[in-house]
This record gives structure tokens, sequence and C-alpha cells, in this order.
């Protein structure tokens, strides 16, 4: 059944998208973090 196939291609596909989104959003706090830290400090 070629929609089954479909259908957890899908889910896998949601899966990476929401790991994908949530090491960008931690990556990104970081290097926040970093700049943030780094322009006070540096200032």
């Amino acid at each position: 059944m070629p929609g089954a196939g479909v259908l957890l291609g899908v889910r896998c596909g949601g899966w990476w998208v929401r790991g994908a989104g949530a090491w960008v959003v931690a990556v990104g706090r970081l290097l926040f973090v970093v700049g943030a830290g780094g322009g006070a400090s540096g200032a």
C-alpha cells in the first residue's frame, strides 16, 4: 500500500523537521548568549 508508505514518510519527515527546528533554536540561543556576554565583557 503506497498510501501507508507516504503517511510513514510524512510522519518521519515531521519528526525530522521538529528535531532540526529544535537544534536551530538551541544553537541560536547559545550564539545569542555568547554574543551578548562577549559584547558586555568587551565593552
